[in-house]
């Protein structure tokens, strides 16, 4: 009896940290994977010397993808012709699925294209992307639940979740995708 009672109160404080973690797994994990899909786009544009892009696709996997206003899946291609649209001979590099549903993805751009040097080109405001889940804008220890994955005016991408991080991001340039974590 006792050794039950003992199990039972284990996984009592035990499964709410396993849904938390799942959470956390499902929010780094997408982070992550764009990441991944920027860090291509800039490398592939200096290697091979041409501009690469990268934009939201709701048909990712399909033979001729095509870019769309929301960042659910997405498509990294070689824009050989610089005008921001995959087209049918241009080789695409990769392709990522779109994000788990619990997630609530918003952008503040329509495609992050690299030159041959590697750097952005054509920035007003640094790209950013903002993925949410249903904790919002809640924080714990000074870490928020939210992420967001800027590419600096270098070029270069980062994921920010910390209150700090964030912070001097929006002093730097305020995205228009801000308050969409606060909705619902």
């Amino acid at each position: 009896m006792v050794v039950l009672a003992v199990i039972g109160i284990a996984l009592a404080v035990a499964i709410p940290s396993f849904g938390t973690m799942r959470r956390n797994a499902r929010m780094t994990g997408a982070a992550n994977d764009l990441i991944a899909s920027i860090n291509l786009a800039r490398s592939e544009a200096i290697k091979r010397q041409v501009p690469v892009a990268m934009c939201g696709s709701a048909n990712p996997r399909a033979a001729d993808p095509s870019c769309s206003d929301t960042l659910t899946g997405w498509v990294v291609w070689e824009d050989t012709n610089n005008d921001r649209v995959v087209g049918a001979d241009e080789p695409v590099l990769s392709t990522h699925d779109a994000l788990a549903p619990e997630l609530t993805v918003s952008d503040n751009f329509a495609v992050i294209s690299y030159a041959g040097t590697g750097f952005p080109q054509d920035l007003v405001l640094p790209p950013a992307i903002l993925l949410c889940d249903d904790r919002r804008d809640h924080s714990a220890e000074g870490r928020l639940y939210r992420r967001i994955v800027s590419v600096s005016r270098t070029g270069r991408p980062a994921i920010l979740k910390t209150a700090t991080e964030v912070a001097a991001f929006r002093e730097q340039a305020p995205p228009p995708i801000e308050s969409s974590c606060n909705a619902g």
